[in-house]
Protein backbone atom coordinates (compact mmCIF):
# COMPACT_ATOMS: atom_id res chain seq x y z
CA UNK A 1 0.00 0.00 0.00
CA UNK A 2 1.79 3.12 -1.26
CA UNK A 3 0.70 6.72 -0.68
CA UNK A 4 3.19 8.24 -3.14
CA UNK A 5 0.44 9.85 -5.27
CA UNK A 6 -1.64 11.20 -2.38
CA UNK A 7 -1.05 14.75 -1.11
CA UNK A 8 0.64 14.95 2.28
CA UNK A 9 -1.73 17.53 3.73
CA UNK A 10 -5.03 17.28 1.88
CA UNK A 11 -7.56 20.07 2.13
CA UNK A 12 -11.30 19.45 2.21
CA UNK A 13 -14.19 21.50 0.91
CA UNK A 14 -17.31 22.12 3.06
CA UNK A 15 -18.85 18.86 1.79
CA UNK A 16 -15.87 16.77 2.90
CA UNK A 17 -14.46 16.17 -0.57
CA UNK A 18 -10.66 16.36 -0.88
CA UNK A 19 -9.34 19.41 -2.73
CA UNK A 20 -6.07 20.24 -4.41
CA UNK A 21 -3.93 22.26 -1.96
CA UNK A 22 -2.73 24.59 -4.75
CA UNK A 23 -6.29 25.77 -5.42
CA UNK A 24 -6.82 26.45 -1.71
CA UNK A 25 -3.69 28.59 -1.55
CA UNK A 26 -4.71 30.48 -4.68
CA UNK A 27 -8.04 31.39 -3.07
CA UNK A 28 -6.34 32.56 0.14
CA UNK A 29 -4.44 35.31 -1.73
CA UNK A 30 -7.43 37.68 -1.61
CA UNK A 31 -7.56 37.45 2.20
CA UNK A 32 -4.83 40.08 2.65
CA UNK A 33 -6.60 42.52 0.36
CA UNK A 34 -9.87 42.17 2.23
CA UNK A 35 -8.08 42.66 5.56
CA UNK A 36 -6.52 45.86 4.26
CA UNK A 37 -9.90 47.14 3.06
CA UNK A 38 -11.43 46.36 6.44
CA UNK A 39 -8.60 48.14 8.22
CA UNK A 40 -9.03 51.25 6.05
CA UNK A 41 -12.79 51.21 6.62
CA UNK A 42 -12.52 51.11 10.41
CA UNK A 43 -9.70 53.68 10.46
CA UNK A 44 -11.84 56.12 8.48
CA UNK A 45 -14.88 55.36 10.64
CA UNK A 46 -12.92 56.14 13.83
CA UNK A 47 -11.46 59.32 12.33
CA UNK A 48 -14.91 60.56 11.31
CA UNK A 49 -16.37 59.64 14.69
CA UNK A 50 -13.58 61.43 16.52
CA UNK A 51 -14.03 64.48 14.33
CA UNK A 52 -17.75 64.59 14.98
CA UNK A 53 -17.22 64.30 18.73
CA UNK A 54 -14.56 67.02 18.66
CA UNK A 55 -16.65 69.39 16.56
CA UNK A 56 -19.85 68.72 18.52
CA UNK A 57 -18.32 69.82 21.84
CA UNK A 58 -20.64 72.41 23.36
CA UNK A 59 -19.29 75.94 23.39
CA UNK A 60 -19.02 77.66 26.74
CA UNK A 61 -21.73 80.26 26.92
CA UNK A 62 -20.98 83.72 28.30
CA UNK A 63 -23.52 83.27 31.08
CA UNK A 64 -21.86 80.03 32.14
CA UNK A 65 -18.43 81.66 32.07
CA UNK A 66 -19.68 84.44 34.35
CA UNK A 67 -21.40 82.13 36.81
CA UNK A 68 -18.41 79.82 37.41
CA UNK A 69 -16.41 82.32 39.54
CA UNK A 70 -19.53 83.02 41.60
CA UNK A 71 -20.03 79.30 42.24
CA UNK A 72 -16.38 78.91 43.22
CA UNK A 73 -16.71 81.84 45.62
CA UNK A 74 -19.78 80.17 47.18
CA UNK A 75 -17.77 77.01 47.84
CA UNK A 76 -15.17 78.95 49.83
Amino acid sequence: MSNAGAPRNPAYDPFGEPMDVASVCANAKGYGESRKALLVFWALALIFLGGRIYLAAPQVDQTVARSVPAQVADLR
